[in-house]
C-alpha cells in the first residue's frame, strides 16, 4: 500500500476539495508572472486558490489594472478547470473596502458607547446636561445618563499580610473601591437629557449617587497596514455600500464566471474592534439607531439600564445577555447576512472567519456569539495561525457547519509559523484540523513576492520560493483525498456540548477583566485567571481538549441553536436534532447563568427520556436523566461518557471509495472525526494534537534478513549523522543529495527503500526518478533492481529559514532500509 500513488485515479482531481490557500496579490502583478503562478500552482496539484490584495501591492486596489489582473487569471483558471475565490478587501479586516466605504459614507465610522462614571457625595451637584467631548467624526455627546443611590459605603478590613499600607496622610476618596466596599441600590433610574433642569433636581439632594453618563464615540481602530478607520458592521447601510463598492464590481466584470469558475468570496475577521487591544478601552459595541432597534426586537429601552453592564445590580445577567445576544444578531442580519443573500442570489457561496473565535470573553465583546455570526455563511470557517492546540477554534467552527446543515468547515491556516514549515509538520497540522470537522483547507498563503519585507509579513509563503516547493504534489493530493473523504456522507457524533457563553457574557463588564493585549494569548495564559468568566472560559477549553484526547467525537451546541433543535423520540429516550446533528446525550459544563429559554430547552430534552451529564451546577434542574459529575471531574465524566478504547489514524485518511487507505495506529489516544455514509458505513479519522514530525523511527530502523546495507555518500563525503551535519554544505544548504551503490542478491525479488529523515525527498534508481514524498512515511516501491552496479540517490529538501531568519533548521536523511518484498 503506497499512501503516495497518483491520486488523480483515485478522483481526486476534483477543485472543489482541493487546497485553496490564499494567494497574496503583495507585488507589480506582472501579467506572464501571474500566469506562470496559476500554471505552478496546477502543477503542484493545487486547483484553487483565493486572490488576495496584500501590503506590497503596487497598483490601485480595485481599480482597473487590478481587474485586468483578475480577469487574466480568472480566464486561465476557466481554461485549466481551476476555482477562483475572491478575498473582499484590501489587507484585512473585511468591510472597509480599502477606505472606499467611508469615503462614499463617513457616516458609516464605527462607533461605540462608553461609560463615564461620576460620584456625587451629599448634596453634591454638577453642570448638567453635561458637555461633550472632541471626536474625530463629530460626535462625543452623551446619549444618556444612569443614576444609582449608594446604599452604603463601608472601609474594607485591613489585610494582615498587606505590609506596604497607604501613606498617612493620604486618604483614598469614599468612592474608591481599593479602600472600600460600595452598596448600590437596585432600583435604577435614567436622568432626563434637557437642558433647564439641575441634577439634583431629577436626583433629590440627600444622598451620595453613581451617574453613569453615557457617550457615543468613534471606534478608533484602525485595518492593517492603513490609517483609515474601520467600518460601523452594526450600521444597516455599510453592508450595502461594501457590497457596491466590493462585490457588485466583480460580478459587473465577471458574472458569466460566477458559480462556475468563481466559487465565491472570503469574508475575513469582520467584527467590533472597540475595547479591542488599546482601542476605546471599557467600551460596549453601539450604532446611530440602537437603541430604537433593541426595542423593536428586546421590548425594553437599553437606555433604562445601560449601567447593568457595568455595575452588579440585580438584574444585570439577563441584561447583559440580552445586550451581547442583540449585538450578534444585529452583526449577523445588517452585515454577515446581506453579503451571504447577495452572495447565494449571484450563485456563489460566502466563506470566512471571525476573529479571536478561540475563547468566549473577547468573542462576546468583538462579536457577541460565533455560533450566531457564522450560521449565515456557507462555509463557516476559522483560522489556524498558531502552533497551540488547546484551542476550541476549529470544533466551534465545524459544530456551526454541522448544526446549520452546512457540508463543508474551513480553515485558514498555516500562518506566521515562520519558514520553518514544511510538508511534514503541514501534514500534522492538516490532520489535526481534519480530526475536528475541517474539511476545506486554505493554506496562508502563496505570496506573489517575498521580496523584502514580504518575507516577514505573516510568514511563510507555501509556494514556490521555498525549495521543498517541488516536492509538494503529494501534500497536495494527500489534503484533497482527505478533503474529499471527510465531506461526504453526514457527521456522526457521541454527543453535544453546551458552549455557556451565557454566562461569560453575564459574568464580565466592559471594563473587567480588562481587554486582551496585542500578545499571543492561550488558554493557560488568559489574564485575570481569578476572574469567574475567565475560569468558565478555562475551563470550557480544558474540558473539550480533554474529550478529544479521550477520544470522542462530539459537537458543541449554544443557546440560539438549542432553540432551533427539535426533541425527538429514540429507540430510547429521546435525541436532540438539529441540522446534520442527532444526539442522545448532552453535556453541560459549570454554569453560572442560564436563560429561561435554554433551561426549558434542556428540560424539555429531559423530560421527553434525553440524558444531560452536567457538572456540579446550581444552575441546572437535576432530575433522574441527570448525570452529575463533580466540578473539575474530567476523569469521571469520561467514565460517565462511555470511555473509548479505540484507537484510530493518525497517518492516513480512510477514504470511501479507496478503503485501502485507512491505517490502524497504536500512539496516543486521539481525537476523531467520524463520518456516516449513504451506504451506512462509519469513516473515522484520528488525530494526535500537531507536533513537529521526528527524524527516525522508533529505536532505529528495523533490521530484516532481506535486507541490503547502503553506504551513503553526501556531496562526495561519507554521511555521517547528516541530519544535524554542516559541514561543506553549512547552515546555508536547502538541499542535500546523498548516494550509494549496491548491488542486488534476490534475483526475481522487488525492492523497497524507507527513508527516515527530515524534511522533503526525493529518488532516483540508475537515473530514473521516483518521485517526492512530501512527508513519512518516506516510501518508494523500486522495481527489480540491476543484479550489479545499481545507483541509488535520494534529494532531501530543507526549508528557508537561515537564509530568512538567520536560525539553522536540521534537515536530511538520517537512515535508510532497503529491502526485498
Amino acid at each position: 500500500m503506497n499512501p503516495h500513488a497518483d491520486l488523480n485515479k483515485a478522483g481526486w482531481s476534483d477543485p472543489e476539495f482541493s487546497l485553496t490557500p490564499f494567494w497574496f496579490w503583495n507585488g507589480d502583478l506582472e501579467p506572464r508572472e501571474l500566469l506562470r503562478q496559476v500554471d505552478e500552482m496546477l502543477e503542484k496539484g493545487v486547483r484553487a486558490f483565493v486572490i488576495h490584495a496584500r501590503t506590497g501591492l503596487n497598483l490601485p486596489y480595485l481599480g482597473e489594472e487590478w481587474f485586468e489582473r483578475v480577469g487574466l487569471v480568472v480566464e486561465r483558471a476557466s481554461q485549466l478547470g481551476m476555482h477562483v475565490w475572491i478575498y473582499d478587501e484590501d489587507n484585512w479586516p473585511s468591510g472597509y473596502a480599502g477606505g472606499a466605504v467611508l469615503g462614499r459614507d463617513p457616516r458609516l465610522t464605527p462607533q461605540c458607547l462608553e461609560c463615564e462614571r461620576v460620584w456625587l457625595d451629599d448634596g453634591q451637584d454638577m453642570d448638567w446636561p453635561p458637555q461633550g467631548v472632541n471626536d474625530p467624526r463629530g460626535r462625543g455627546q452623551v446619549v444618556t445618563a444612569n443614576a444609582v443611590r449608594v446604599k452604603s459605603v463601608r472601609p474594607r478590613p485591613a489585610d494582615p499580610l498587606a505590609w506596604h499600607g497607604p501613606h498617612v496622610g493620604e486618604p483614598k476618596p469614599w468612592w474608591d473601591r481599593g479602600g472600600n466596599e460600595i452598596e448600590l441600590d437596585s432600583k435604577v433610574q435614567r436622568l432626563g437629557l434637557a437642558p433647564g433642569d439641575t441634577l439634583r433636581g431629577q436626583l433629590g439632594n440627600e444622598g451620595r449617587w453613581l451617574v453613569a453618563l453615557f457617550r457615543q464615540r468613534t471606534t478608533e481602530w484602525y485595518p492593517a497596514y492603513t490609517d483609515e478607520y474601520y467600518v460601523d458592521v452594526l450600521h444597516p447601510q455599510t453592508a450595502k455600500v461594501f457590497i457596491e463598492t466590493t462585490h457588485e464590481q466583480y460580478y459587473r466584470r465577471f458574472g458569466q464566471h460566477f458559480g462556475k469558475t468563481i466559487r465565491g468570496f472570503f469574508v475575513d475577521e469582520p467584527g467590533l474592534y472597540n475595547n479591542f487591544w488599546d482601542r476605546n478601552p471599557g467600551s460596549v459595541p453601539w450604532t446611530d439607531d440602537f437603541a430604537e432597534f433593541f426595542v423593536s426586537k428586546m421590548g425594553r429601552d437599553p437606555r433604562d439600564s445601560l449601567i447593568l453592564l457595568y455595575e452588579d445590580i440585580e438584574g444585570h445577567e439577563e441584561f447583559r445577555f440580552l445586550y451581547y445576544d442583540f449585538v450578534a444578531q444585529i452583526f449577523d442580519e445588517r452585515f454577515m447576512q446581506p453579503i451571504a443573500d447577495w452572495c447565494e442570489l449571484h450563485g456563489v457561496l460566502l466563506t470566512g472567519h471571525l476573529m479571536l473565535e478561540e475563547f468566549m470573553v473577547p468573542m462576546a465583546r468583538y462579536a457577541g456569539n460565533p455560533f450566531r455570526a457564522l450560521k449565515s455563511l456557507h462555509i463557516p470557517g476559522v483560522d489556524r495561525i498558531d502552533e497551540v492546540y488547546e484551542k476550541t477554534a476549529e470544533r466551534i467552527a465545524s459544530s456551526v457547519a454541522h448544526l446549520a446543515g452546512r457540508d463543508r468547515c474551513l480553515s485558514e491556516t498555516y500562518a506566521c509559523i515562520g519558514w520553518k514549515l514544511a510538508p511534514p509538520y503541514m501534514k500534522a497540522i492538516l490532520d489535526y484540523q481534519l480530526a475536528r470537522g475541517v474539511n476545506m483547507v486554505a493554506p496562508h498563503a502563496f505570496y506573489y513576492s517575498i521580496e523584502g519585507f514580504r518575507a516577514h509579513e505573516s510568514p511563510p509563503s507555501e509556494f514556490f520560493q521555498n525549495p521543498w516547493w517541488e516536492d509538494f504534489k503529494p501534500f497536495a493530493e494527500y489534503a484533497a483525498c482527505a478533503s474529499q473523504s471527510m465531506s461526504e456522507g453526514r457527521p456522526k457524533k457521541d454527543f453535544l456540548v453546551y458552549y455557556p457563553i451565557e454566562s461569560v457574557t453575564a459574568l464580565i463588564t466592559p471594563d473587567w477583566p480588562p481587554g486582551r493585549d496585542s500578545g499571543p494569548t492561550e488558554w493557560w495564559q488568559l489574564p485575570h485567571a481569578w476572574h469567574p468568566a475567565v475560569r468558565i472560559d478555562r475551563e470550557f477549553v480544558n474540558l473539550v481538549v480533554q474529550l478529544e484526547q479521550d477520544g470522542f467525537d462530539f459537537d458543541l451546541i449554544d443557546h440560539s441553536f438549542l432553540a432551533m433543535a427539535s426533541v425527538e423520540e429514540a429507540e430510547e429516550g429521546a435525541c436532540l436534532v438539529c441540522g446534520h446533528v442527532t444526539v442522545d446525550r448532552l453535556v453541560v459544563p459549570f454554569v453560572h447563568w442560564l436563560a429561561p429559554s435554554t433551561l426549558e430547552k434542556i428540560q424539555e430534552f429531559q423530560e421527553a427520556g434525553g440524558q444531560v451529564i452536567t457538572f456540579d451546577s446550581p444552575a441546572i434542574p437535576l432530575n433522574q436523566r441527570t448525570v452529575e459529575v463533580a466540578s473539575g471531574a474530567l476523569g469521571a465524566l469520561s467514565l460517565a461518557l462511555g470511555a473509548r478504547d479505540e484507537v484510530l489514524s493518525t497517518e492516513l485518511v480512510p477514504s470511501v471509495r479507496d478503503p485501502q487507505r485507512a491505517e490502524r495506529d497504536t500512539r496516543g489516544l486521539p481525537a476523531r472525526c467520524s463520518r456516516t455514509t449513504e451506504a451506512g458505513e462509519t469513516v473515522h479519522l484520528g488525530a494526535k494534537p500537531f507536533a513537529a514530525p521526528g527524524i527516525g523511527p522508533p529505536g532505529g530502523p528495523q533490521s530484516s534478513s532481506k535486507e541490503v546495507a547502503l553506504d551513503w555518500t553526501v556531496e562526495g563525503r561519507p554521511s555521517n549523522d547528516p541530519v544535524t551535519e554542516t559541514a561543506q554544505s553549512g547552515p546555508h544548504a536547502t538541499v542535500r543529495t546523498y548516494e550509494a551503490k549496491f548491488d542486488w542478491p534476490f534475483p526475481g525479488q522487488r525492492a523497497r527503500l524507507t527513508a527516515y529523515g527530515r524534511e522533503t525527498m526525493r529518488t532516483a534508481l540508475n537515473g530514473v526518478d521516483l518521485g517526492p514524498r512530501a512527508f513519512p512515511p518516506y516510501v518508494w516501491e523500486l522495481g527489480e533492481p540491476l543484479p550489479s552496479g545499481n545507483q541509488l540517490k535520494v534529494r532531501v529538501t530543507g526549508t528557508l529559514t537561515w537564509q530568512i531568519e538567520g536560525r539553522f533548521r536540521a534537515f536530511g536523511l538520517t537512515s535508510t532500509v532497503l529491502e526485498a518484498v
